[in-house]
């Protein structure tokens, strides 16, 4: 699924007018349906109050005033008479509104509403806003963060920029409880700081064609973008892949351990662990079907390498790293690994997989203004460096060294516990041993880690640990080949 910023989602709708064809009144008139059938369906409300601008989304809510009233529903509109320019579609729709639907118009002079105690459908402004609301609009915004009971914004935010919001003002936007996304996602809804103003978003299909090629700002990543390979029928041990796990040195052999396990579950072949030896009796214990390797040198049979789980930054995680770095081996680089690679000033192998988190990534790339500026740093190292850098936590990132940008749709917050970024290096390793390029390992990994999650959270939920998502792994892999 595509992410566009708003001149590319413009461009699709205008594709899409073209191409289908279909007039563009009549697009508004499925899109409005649709959010009026969802809303429907997931609320049981029969009284809402539309709040329009006079654009093509104010002609949406009144689209969606329309359908919902004739569903028997008892609708107030509230419309901000911003300007004395409205689009054509915002006309008709006005024009087709029953006379029973009561209308309020608001001004710079006469702008105060009682929004308190209302469900209230957000439609002011959609994705074509390029500066942040002011004066009495911010008002009218603030009224309706402030009163309504429940706010549901139809496409984004109205105030919200759909890809960039630095210099933003947050106050200046609605805060939905839930927001419904006409097509795909936009971008803000992925950051932190964005997120309490989207609530939970539902992408609605609006049916734009498919075939619109134009350059995306970034991936939003689902099953129909994992390829996994079918294991053929004589395929044995030697067929899936050597991965060569580094880690568990000090006390941290825990870390090891969760990596190699998750590595098997995800069809490896052979999993190899260089770790401390004082963890081989209990290793034993826990994955018995590992190799644990004494030596410092790389197995020949190994395909690829993943460090840093539990690795510390002791002087021989120092000289395990150089050995792996010299390695012309695929190559994962978590944890302290990389916080060993930056003290040491060293480059990372060009093609390797860092997986940092948001404290690792500071160390990577410097301090940052805002989530935007990190994605940004985040891309020019990927793309510096030509290298694969994931930022890990909600809805991760991936850049690649195209400059592609790739965020992950499974995972929730359940998994925030420690020792889950050492299972997700377990399975991007596992896949890239088994002979995945560096991308096609990334994404599968990702989404398998956070679908495995979903998957274990369904019955555990707080209670879930990074063992539950290891177990898990069979099942998501089983539903990722079932949607694709």
């Amino acid at each position: 699924m595509k992410i566009y910023d708003s001149v590319e989602l413009h461009k699709w709708d205008a594709y899409t007018i073209t191409h289908e064809p279909i007039l563009s009144i009549d697009l508004m008139e499925r899109a409005s349906l649709l959010c009026s059938e969802h809303i429907q369906a997931e609320h049981d409300i029969t009284k809402f109050t539309i709040v329009c601008g006079m654009g093509n989304n104010g002609g949406d809510g009144l689209a969606i005033a329309r359908t919902l009233a004739e569903s028997d529903c008892e609708i107030e509109v509230v419309i901000l008479q911003y300007s004395n320019q409205h689009t054509e579609d915002f006309d008709f729709n006005l024009a087709r509104l029953p006379k029973s639907i009561p209308i309020t118009w608001l001004t710079e002079t006469s702008y105060l509403f009682n929004f308190q105690g209302k469900h209230v459908i957000d439609c002011i402004f959609g994705t074509g806003l390029n500066r942040p609301l002011t004066g009495w609009i911010k008002s009218v915004v603030q009224q309706i963060n402030a009163g309504s009971r429940l706010t549901i914004s139809i496409d984004i935010p109205s105030g919200l920029f759909p890809v960039n919001n630095t210099g933003n003002d947050l106050d200046a936007i609605v805060k939905a409880n839930e927001t419904l996304s006409l097509q795909s996602p936009k971008m803000s809804f992925f950051y932190q700081r964005y997120a309490p103003l989207v609530g939970d978003f539902t992408v609605i299909n609006i049916h734009l064609l498919d075939n619109f090629n134009e350059p995306a700002f970034a991936d939003y990543l689902t099953a129909a973008n994992i390829q996994l390979k079918q294991q053929e029928q004589f395929a044995h041990k030697g067929n899936n892949g050597y991965l060569m796990l580094i880690g568990g040195l000090e006390e941290m052999g825990g870390a090891i351990m969760l990596s190699a396990k998750a590595a098997f579950r995800t069809g490896c072949g052979y999993v190899g662990v260089r770790s401390n030896e004082n963890h081989y009796g209990q290793m034993l214990k826990v994955i018995p079907e590992a190799l644990f390797i004494k030596e410092d040198a790389i197995p020949d049979k190994a395909t690829a390498i993943a460090i840093g789980p539990g690795l510390s930054q002791t002087k021989e995680a120092k000289h395990l790293l150089g050995i792996a770095f010299q390695s012309d081996l695929p190559l994962v680089i978590d944890a302290d690994a990389i916080n060993v690679m930056v003290k040491k000033g060293l480059t990372p192998p060009k093609n390797s997989i860092l997986t940092p988190h948001l404290g690792e990534l500071k160390e990577l790339l410097g301090d940052w203004n805002g989530p935007e500026d990190c994605l940004e740093k985040q891309r020019f190292y990927a793309v510096n460096h030509q290298v694969y850098v994931l930022q890990k936590g909600a809805y991760s990132k991936i850049c690649s060294p195209e400059g592609e940008v790739f965020v992950n749709s499974t995972g929730n917050a359940n998994m925030a516990k420690a020792g889950m970024g050492d299972t997700l290096t377990g399975i991007i390793g596992s896949f890239l041993a088994q002979g995945y390029s560096a991308l096609e390992a990334i994404k599968a990994g990702v989404f398998l880690h956070g679908m495995a999650g979903d998957i274990a959270s369904e019955t555990l939920g707080t209670s879930l640990i990074p063992s539950d998502v290891i177990e898990a792994i069979p099942n998501a892999l089983k539903s990722i080949k079932n949607q694709i």
